[in-house]
């Protein structure tokens, strides 16, 4: 999984999408929908599992985007 740094959200969702095949990722079509994306994304089974957080409580997708990779480092 590739970190969240210096990237854009639209070009690590696409990275996501390609990583964790067995997973059903969303695409992420409209970069201000975020929040519905990322809600969708961390109820997939490998992200359920590592506990990544829901979007509620982030103003920015950088931010929430950063906890993901952090909670996805924990569990491998």
């Amino acid at each position: 999984m590739i970190w969240f740094k210096d990237i854009s959200l639209r070009l690590w969702a696409d990275t996501l999408v390609r990583d964790f095949t067995r997973d059903n990722v969303p695409i992420l079509e409209d970069e201000n929908h975020w929040q519905e994306w990322g809600n969708r994304l961390v109820q997939e089974p490998s992200f359920a599992q590592a506990g990544c957080p829901q979007t509620n409580g982030f103003e920015r997708a950088e931010d929430w985007a950063q906890a993901v990779c952090g909670a996805m480092a924990d569990s491998f």
